[in-house]
């Protein structure tokens, strides 16, 4: 019998992804994102993938240079809209494009200054609603135009009139004399902000422009090469950033979240805007917008129920600050009787998925989907570190009929979903520890019904020992995208583990073991700290872990408090305790690991990112248990992450609870580890990304200088072209090379086989 091979870092070249399943309405054809690495830059490319039926072989829908994403059937199903760019850097374009459900050349729609994305169609098929940003330039000249209308006649001044600002034209596309001004103004100009908020890790510095929503109508044919396009209509205004939901069945209005309020304050509102088509502004009186919600807390997404009488929406009051699980309410919507209701007030999980996972590139994840009869919303959750597919009824008043029902599950994450007009069917996309992702498609009746993999278990509990799951009799594999290489691969057992802390609280998690494991022998181990805090471990495939493991390595990964999928006691667990309570229980956790018998206490190391580079920071100023510590895009000085990062302020507020610096210096002082890095005796590999802007370079800089000037023993490990997102999303290259500085630091100090 061939020996099988095992994960080695380059593997992630061969990785093939999906994500951001899209079934048609009528239920038969599925598209999807089918991302892989190409090229002598070994770049990632992305296309839409077709299933035109069930037991048809996946074929590609299109055909783009670098990207195409976001896929959105019409309601009919005859055509397909999605997101494509082309270029790279100064010279990279999104846009949306058009493609017949039947295939063929898929045409351009938008030709926008600043790009497209977001789309989402009418009701009746007829326009796209799309989000792009506005130059700050051409808004002020908008503004000055508006103030000088004509008062007399109420005659409102053109948006896409020609003036002194047309250079920012939001509906005439970038030309590269426009490109070659750009680039001189980014070298040659100062940025002046005047806005609290001015950067953020995956755009970076803010340019100075908002986004907003536009409509364009869409031609039922392809218009010919002399043909001009559509003209988009503009239907948010003002400098304010917005992010497109929904559109009302009567297509009268569109759902935006946006935050209109001090940026000083976490708030996040659901606003309607009437829809500039034909035959929505009906009435006397042309129609304002509307916000739905009270500016008093975190709502972010919101979907019309089918009758248009009310909206359900995602989101929390912020009480109990940034750890808030998100419930799911319902609000009536504008004209209609009625409070809003709270749907799953008295159940103790939040609404979305929080798993984590290293194969995930940006992919749009799962959102709420009503059922075709309106008595019921879809939408995922967390539950010990699995992602189902629950449905809650909805009473025909409003209130919820009963507690959630999950109707698919497993020991696996569910990253993605839609569901068929009709309501029988849902797309999904599905991660298991030794599985990236594939698509299914499952009968929602059977499924609720007890004949999916959701019957089976209602938790990670029912994990195999391989952590795979099979698909039930509702269930159909579309896809095996990775089924050579997992099949030529030996993969690690996953054993589930639980376990009471110092106080008696219940502590979930696994061991991968690792490769090749036999009876009686003990192996080094790793103890792997996830971000967040707010996140968790759970029954995805994890690259990193499968290489530690491959390597010869046990890898313990535990849900500490402050993990979601417990509840919210727990998930509030760790908040103005940094490395308190969440530190004894990952000690107790190893503590655990290492009474089971097969793991060497003498070989430890110790690795995380984010929360997880603070955590695994802060244990090596605590213990000398550990010989080695890895830490990722980490936190070592609390002081200055509060005025460095771009979430610096309302993280300090959520999670220490202070209110400023001044107030809370002490405090956050205290729990910082580069105050006791005189303490550190074990080996540190400072890893860190150096555009970063969450926890920015700086935090690895002073950590590592102060370790040096201490004469401990440290190595710094700086990412190019890469921010906080480099483990998940970034430079392949980059990723593959960071891999390989682990396996090295992990042999120099805690050697396996």
């Amino acid at each position: 019998m061939t020996k099988q091979r095992t994960f080695v870092p380059e593997d992630l070249y061969r990785l093939v992804l999906v994500g951001d399943p899209q079934i048609s309405p009528d239920g038969r054809s599925v598209a999807f994102v089918r991302s892989h690495v190409e090229g002598e830059k070994r770049e990632l490319r992305s296309h839409i993938w077709l299933v035109p039926e069930p037991g048809a072989p996946p074929r590609p829908y299109t055909r783009g240079p670098r990207s195409d994403s976001q896929p959105r059937w019409s309601p009919d199903g005859r055509r397909l809209a999605f997101v494509r760019q082309t270029g790279e850097g100064p010279k990279a374009d999104r846009q949306i494009w058009i493609i017949d459900g039947r295939g063929g050349e898929a045409y351009q729609l938008t030709q926008m200054r600043n790009g497209a994305a977001s789309p989402v169609w009418s009701p009746d098929g007829r326009y796209l609603a799309f989000v792009s940003a506005v130059d700050d330039a051409w808004a002020e000249a908008a503004e000055k135009a508006r103030d000088a209308a004509d008062e007399t006649t109420g005659r409102a001044a053109d948006e896409t009139t020609p003036r002194a600002a047309d250079e920012f034209n939001p509906v005439k596309p970038k030309t590269e004399a426009d490109r070659k001004r750009e680039e001189q103004r980014q070298r040659d100009e100062a940025r002046l902000y005047t806005r609290f908020r001015y950067k953020f890790d995956h755009t970076g510095l803010f340019p100075p422009r908002r986004s907003h929503v536009w409509v364009v109508e869409v031609p039922e044919t392809p218009p010919g090469a002399a043909e001009e396009l559509p003209a988009p209509v503009q239907v948010t205004s003002g400098f304010y950033d917005h992010s497109l939901l929904d559109w009302s069945p009567d297509g009268r209005w569109i759902a935006a979240a946006c935050s209109r309020e001090d940026e000083r304050r976490l708030v996040m509102d659901i606003w309607l805007f009437p829809a500039p088509v034909d035959g929505a502004a009906t009435g006397p009186e042309p129609a304002r917008p509307v916000k739905l919600t009270s500016s008093d807390g975190v709502f972010a997404d919101a979907r019309w129920s089918p009758d248009g009488k009310k909206l359900a929406v995602i989101g929390h009051h912020r009480e109990f600050r940034g750890a808030t699980l998100h419930r799911l309410w319902l609000f009536p919507a504008p004209g209609q009787p009625g409070e809003k209701v709270c749907l799953t007030a008295h159940w103790d999980r939040g609404i979305g998925g929080t798993v984590n996972s290293d194969v995930r590139p940006g992919m749009a994840g799962a959102g709420l989907t009503w059922s075709p009869d309106g008595r019921a919303v879809y939408f995922v959750a967390d539950d010990r570190g699995a992602t189902h597919l629950y449905r809650v009824d909805v009473d025909e008043n409003g209130p919820a009929a009963a507690e959630p029902k999950m109707i698919v599950g497993g020991p696996r994450e569910i990253y993605g979903f839609s569901l068929s007009a009709d309501g029988t069917k849902a797309a999904l996309a599905v991660s298991e520890f030794h599985n990236p992702g594939d698509i299914y498609l499952v009968d929602l009746a059977a499924a609720a019904g007890g004949g999916a993999a959701s019957s089976a278990a209602s938790g990670a509990g029912a994990a195999a020992a391989s952590g795979a799951a099979a698909a039930g009799p509702a269930e159909i594999r579309l896809t095996a995208v990775n089924e050579g290489l997992l099949r030529d691969t030996a993969l690690p057992e996953v054993m589930e583990i639980e376990f009471e802390s110092f106080d008696g609280l219940p502590i979930h998690g696994w061991i991968m073991k690792p490769v090749g494991f036999e009876e009686g022998r003990r192996y080094p181990a790793v103890l792997q700290i996830h971000g967040g805090p707010h996140t968790a471990w759970g029954c995805s495939f994890s690259l990193e872990m499968q290489l530690m493991a491959a390597w010869g390595y046990a890898v313990i990964f535990v849900n500490p408090r402050g993990s979601t999928g417990y509840g919210q006691r727990f998930a509030f667990g760790c908040v103005d305790d940094y490395g308190g309570a969440d530190y004894k229980d990952l000690m107790a956790a190893v503590d655990y690991a290492v009474s089971l018998g097969f793991i060497d206490e003498n070989s430890l190391a110790v690795t995380g990112g984010s929360y997880g580079g603070f955590m695994t920071n802060w244990i090596v100023t605590q213990t000398s248990r550990f010989k080695a510590a890895i830490t990722h895009r980490s936190i070592s000085n609390w002081i200055s992450f509060w005025g460095v990062s771009d979430i610096g302020p309302n993280f300090m507020q959520n999670e220490f609870g202070v209110e400023s610096l001044w107030a809370g210096f002490d405090q956050l002082w205290e729990r910082s580890p580069l105050k006791h890095a005189q303490n550190i005796e074990t080996p540190v590999l400072i890893c860190h990304s150096e555009h970063d802007l969450r926890c920015p370079m700086e935090q690895a800089e002073q950590l590592y200088l102060a370790l040096k000037w201490l004469g401990k023993p440290a190595e710094l490990l700086r990412h190019p072209r890469s921010n906080h997102d480099l483990t998940r999303t970034g430079p392949p290259p980059l990723r593959v090379d960071r891999f390989r500085h682990i396996r090295r630091f992990l042999q120099q100090h805690v050697p396996a086989r």
